[in-house]
């Protein structure tokens, strides 16, 4: 049965995701089956993590999914895994009030109060590692760590790994530190600082790692150096046993989506919304677009349900598959690839089509960018496939728009009617007609308005849809 632990760190910057991305490689260069997963709603960092560990990298996010779909996911995800590294995000307690959690659950416990990666830790009772970037510190590290140790006693603190350590006696003031002080937090590897493991970034985090062709070989590099500096072994050893408790069919919604009576919605009664995990409708050959303007697809989509999925790439200019019962266009960097889209005069035909027969088609985010009238891009009209009445506009340094949504969706939504997910772009819609699609709420209650469009069986907006509610 695999084992599990989270990899956590004090805040962003401090190397969560080039380490997880390291031992992932290093663990299975050793012949172990390693098995990554993100705690949040990032859909980049998990594609490092798939090049590293040559497995889908799933997310598990306590503010955005019920507790039995979390549980699911781990499930799934880890079949045939030996150890599974969950990377946190931001700082460990960092997080965002959670909805109601489910009392009947396995891993409900803790995610209702704070959608932290230590509420996620806490949850699915899993030991932490915490990841310090040493550098500017030594001796204060141990108070650092006291801190993080202290602050929730129930939370078990595996050990430390110290990254961007900068020479063999600067590793020696932070682990004599640190046994000193905190005998029962072992030291478990320090990382040297390594320059080459600066990874470029864009206006909505990395640089995506297939557009980055070193990046087999950073990993291949990181798994013949890790080993010299971390206790693979030790490790292991910290990890615990993943949760395995069974779920009951169709249980419940892990509370209202809020209080409001405006918006809480139909609970899913029906049994077409049964049990854990969103599903895309069930038998339809769903053909999802793939390449680099649509690379932001969260891997539990495509893990659930029995509908037959078939990618196709815009950017080559092919058509949707004629049989397509359901379309999807998912999130990525359309705004980076405006110009090949608005030539692409077989895909966008076949767009049209589709949407002329009635076929269902739903973009999000980038996908819904491409549905709309046209897109600008650093004031550069580009023409896409005029099938939503919204025009979006990118320029270069625009601020982003990124948090959790809840939101309502009509009845008829293939997805249900109560749903939980995230925003995150650096585009703006102009809206030729009043939104019609969503109401929706961040994670503070505040009402958004409508968001998104629908026109007949074509449906889009920016919220990327994480589960039900």
């Amino acid at each position: 049965m695999a084992r599990g632990l989270i990899l956590a760190a004090p805040s962003s910057g401090s190397g969560k995701t080039s380490l997880t991305f390291g031992l992932l490689a290093a663990l299975r260069a050793r012949g172990t089956a390693a098995q990554g997963f993100k705690t949040g709603p990032d859909y980049i960092d998990p594609q490092y993590h798939r090049i590293a560990a040559d497995r889908p990298c799933p997310n598990l996010d306590p503010w955005a999914m019920r507790p039995e779909t979390i549980l699911e996911t781990l499930q799934q995800g880890s079949d045939g895994a030996d150890l599974c590294l969950i990377e946190g995000v931001m700082g460990l307690f960092d997080g965002v009030p959670g909805p109601a959690a489910a009392a009947n659950t396995a891993v409900a416990a803790g995610i209702g109060n704070n959608a932290s990666t230590a509420a996620l830790a806490n949850s699915l009772d899993l030991p932490v590692v915490l990841i310090v970037d040493a550098k500017g510190q030594s001796q204060s590290v141990a108070a650092l760590v006291r801190g993080f140790a202290d602050f929730d006693p129930s939370l078990r603190l595996a050990g430390v790994i110290l990254n961007r350590v900068g020479s063999d006696r600067h590793r020696a003031l932070l682990s004599d530190a640190l046994t000193t002080h905190l005998p029962n937090v072992p030291v478990l590897g320090a990382v040297p600082r390594l320059p080459w493991l600066e990874w470029p970034g864009r206006h909505l985090g990395l640089t995506l790692p297939d557009e980055l062709p070193d990046m087999p070989a950073q990993a291949d590099r990181l798994a013949q150096l890790l080993p010299g500096c971390v206790d693979l072994d030790a490790l292991q050893a910290a990890a615990a046993a993943l949760p395995e408790s069974p779920l009951p069919t169709g249980s419940p919604p892990t509370g209202p989506l809020k209080t409001s009576a405006s918006h809480t919605g139909p609970a899913h009664t029906d049994p077409a919304y049964a049990g854990p995990g969103l599903r895309f409708p069930a038998g339809a050959r769903v053909a999802i677009a793939r390449d680099d303007a649509f690379s932001f697809v969260y891997p539990h989509w495509l893990r659930s349900g029995a509908a037959r999925v078939e990618t196709f790439s815009p950017l080559a200019n092919e058509a949707v598959p004629e049989s397509s019962d359901f379309i999807f266009l998912p999130g990525g960097y359309p705004e980076l690839q405006a110009e090949r889209l608005a030539a692409a005069d077989v895909f966008l035909a076949s767009l049209r089509e589709h949407h002329a027969r009635a076929t269902p088609i739903y973009g999000e985010c980038g996908g819904y960018m491409v549905l709309g009238q046209a897109m600008t891009v650093n004031g550069t009209h580009h023409t896409m496939a005029g099938l939503l009445p919204v025009v979006t506009h990118y320029s270069e340094g625009a601020a982003r728009r990124l948090g959790y949504r809840s939101m309502t969706a009509p009845e008829d939504f293939w997805a249900g009617p109560r749903l939980r997910g995230h925003e995150f772009h650096a585009s703006t819609a102009e809206e030729l007609e009043p939104a019609n699609l969503f109401n929706a709420w961040d994670s503070s209650d505040k009402n958004l308005g409508r968001q998104g469009h629908r026109n007949g069986n074509t449906l889009g907006s920016y919220l990327h849809i994480i589960d039900r509610a």
